[in-house]
């Protein structure tokens, strides 16, 4: 029944049944017969974001975390989010599954890399130190990953922001975790390196424009991330620097912390 919803109510030719409603109703009805935390784990591997929530709330079931993990491990980040701000306090009570979820999530996929990177942030104040060291792991495996399938970037849109985003995270977890300062400074200096390389290999100006401004979960863009983590190397590359300016020229928002970091607007003014 899960598996023949319809994806897109705009599609004439589908041969889904049932909308939400139908569903929750239905499953209400034969309720006796069901176990709701099973059926709620269905619907979160089957990444039903608005029925996995329609029915939580509904039937009031109680929270588990592995409804959280599991949203974890298949790539269910919408359903993640939302259970993270409504039972934050379950989920850093049994931080042990939550991190280990985490971990797993990137062994197991490297799709949805940007909510991946904004969870683990968020997940940062719960991290223990054998927590940090697989994850520490699993990225440096990840990262070094000579197949384009199973690279950590390859399934990115945006390679350029998720690097930057992992390189802040590296930076705040050598802050909790001082002993880790040595392999997380190896890694940023290899995420330095291929940013600069990345950039290098686009020749098209808007695309670039593009990726440096696409935008974070917490309304953020590549600019401003390189800005704050004082990424002098990138900043101040010429297809950067020449970006700045057009933004600086432009009706583009502009933030006058990045262009006081760029040679080229200070040789202008």
């Amino acid at each position: 029944m899960v598996l023949n919803k319809r994806v897109d109510n705009f599609i004439v030719d589908s041969k889904v049944l049932f909308n939400h409603e139908k569903i929750v109703k239905f499953l209400e009805r034969h309720k006796q017969f069901m176990n709701p935390e099973e059926i709620i784990k269905v619907l979160i591997m089957s990444r039903k974001f608005r029925l996995s929530i329609k029915y939580l709330n509904d039937t009031g079931a109680n929270f588990t975390i592995d409804y959280f993990t599991m949203a974890l491990v298949y790539n269910a980040y919408d359903i993640a989010f939302y259970l993270f701000a409504n039972f934050e306090d379950a989920i850093v009570y049994d931080f042990q599954k939550s991190i280990e979820a985490l971990v797993a999530s990137y062994n197991k996929s490297n799709k949805f890399l940007k909510a991946k990177l904004h969870m683990t942030k968020l997940l940062l104040p719960i991290f223990t130190f054998n927590g940090a060291n697989s994850f520490l792991k699993e990225i440096l495996f990840r990262i070094n990953e000579p197949s384009l399938e199973n690279n950590l970037f390859s399934h990115t849109s945006n390679p350029l922001l998720c690097m930057c985003l992992l390189y802040e995270f590296l930076t705040l977890l050598t802050q909790k975790f001082f002993s880790l300062n040595n392999i997380c400074r190896q890694l940023n200096e290899k995420l330095r390196k291929i940013m600069i390389l990345y950039i290098e290999c686009i020749d098209d100006e808007n695309f670039l424009t593009a990726i440096m401004k696409e935008k974070d979960f917490s309304g953020r863009d590549s600019l401003k991330i390189t800005v704050q983590l004082e990424l002098l190397d990138v900043i101040q590359h010429p297809k950067v620097e020449a970006i700045i300016l057009r933004i600086w020229n432009s009706d583009y928002e502009s933030n006058g912390s990045i262009l006081e970091m760029s040679t080229a607007y200070q040789i202008v003014t």
